[in-house]
């Protein structure tokens, strides 16, 4: 749950910046800083998307149960 936790508040971050910061694509666009904070957020968020989903794999593994059954614990 922790994991999910924090996968969530990265995405809640992504959309955060998005409000703030608007369009990219915007007159004056982003400055760098901007840049760099929505880009290490954007990649956070799945990073921590993919490492839920290798620990719900090995938790059914381990289980021996399909994947779409096992919750993690």
């Amino acid at each position: 749950m922790e994991k999910q936790r924090a996968a969530d508040e990265a995405h809640t971050q992504v959309q955060a910046l998005q409000v703030e910061y608007g369009r990219p694509t915007q007159e004056n666009g982003w400055t760098d800083e901007q840049t760099t904070a929505y880009d290490t957020a954007w990649t956070t968020w799945p990073t921590l998307a993919a490492e839920i989903q290798a620990a719900v794999t090995e938790h059914a593994k381990t289980e021996g149960e399909a994947r779409y059954k096992s919750r993690p614990r």
